[in-house]
């Protein structure tokens, strides 16, 4: 992903605050860009910056957001706000913007493969690339509340030749306090593996909780593995699926949203092509409010 090229060389900064009391509203092809630091002072460990709207958000056709989490240590970006309303071809844009495809190694990230050849793994494992030694990445995280992006996997290291690897898929964190409204796309997809017989990435989590959820069959919620590369024999293995979770009291849908966790084909083109694992998908029920009594 070109907005995420890291530089480890620059220091890395401290988790970033967008406060806005009213509403945030993005039209007119308008794109907002959140990095995420190393660690947001008031959100701890799992999220490296905060953007909290008092009102709404809406995010309007060829409008996207763009949430980078650090490259290194997976900090996420979390967005809160009372209602959310993201319209047909309009939404949150996460592809490759999860942990780093480091140079020339294994990458990056808890699902990180041990062999440059091989998947990342995330919502399941990462398949073989050409190499028997090592091992593709494993599964990491929880299916019921995925924070974590994608892991990486490695760049080509091959005779003269050194690349960066494919970055993973990102995170995409929404709290709404009343109800999204989603009719189109959040994505967190994977990089494809590179060169001859680089790995691919792993799909990234999406994690979404609200009062009510209201999506038609235009939604659509991916976090989807990156395919190996294709080398013939010497191809590289692909990256898992994602984790996507949507938590909810109420579901008005009138039609049912897309969600895809896919594993990729890994070794294209080869007599020995392999698929990753799918990711996890969990709709959960969240309880709604009621009333205690004590008596005595």
């Amino acid at each position: 992903h070109a907005l995420n090229l890291y530089d480890p060389s620059l220091p890395d900064p401290v988790g970033s605050i967008l406060e806005c009391e009213g509403n945030l509203i993005l039209t007119n092809a308008a794109r907002l860009t959140v990095f995420a630091g190393l660690a947001h002072p008031e959100l701890g460990a799992d999220y490296g910056a905060k953007v909290r709207v008092g009102g709404d958000v809406w995010v309007g056709s060829n409008c996207w957001i763009y949430p980078l989490a650090h490259p290194t240590n997976g900090a996420s970006v979390l967005f809160s706000m009372r209602n959310l309303t993201v319209t047909n071809a309009g939404g949150f844009q996460a592809d490759g913007a999860g942990y780093w495809g480091s140079y020339g190694t294994s990458g990056q990230g808890p699902g990180a493969p041990g062999a440059s050849c091989h998947g990342a793994g995330y919502g399941g494992t990462g398949s073989w690339g050409y190499l028997a030694w090592s091992e593709p990445g494993r599964p990491y995280g929880v299916s019921n509340a995925p924070t974590a992006p994608g892991s990486s996997a490695g760049g080509r290291v091959s005779y003269s030749t050194t690349n960066y690897g494919p970055y993973g898929g990102g995170s995409v964190q929404i709290r709404a306090s009343d109800t999204v409204t989603f009719s189109g796309l959040i994505t967190a997809n994977g990089g494809k593996g590179v060169d001859l017989n680089g790995g691919g990435s792993s799909g990234g989590g999406i994690y979404i909780t609200c009062k009510t959820f209201i999506g038609d069959s235009n939604g659509v919620l991916r976090a989807n593995g990156g395919a190996g590369s294709s080398g013939a024999a010497n191809g590289g293995g692909a990256g898992s699926g994602g984790r996507i979770a949507v938590w909810r009291i109420n579901d008005l849908s009138p039609s049912v949203v897309s969600a895809s966790v896919s594993g990729a084909i890994g070794r294209p083109g080869s007599a020995s092509q392999n698929t990753s694992d799918p990711g996890t998908i969990v709709w959960g029920w969240l309880p709604s409010a009621g009333t205690i009594i004590r008596g005595w």
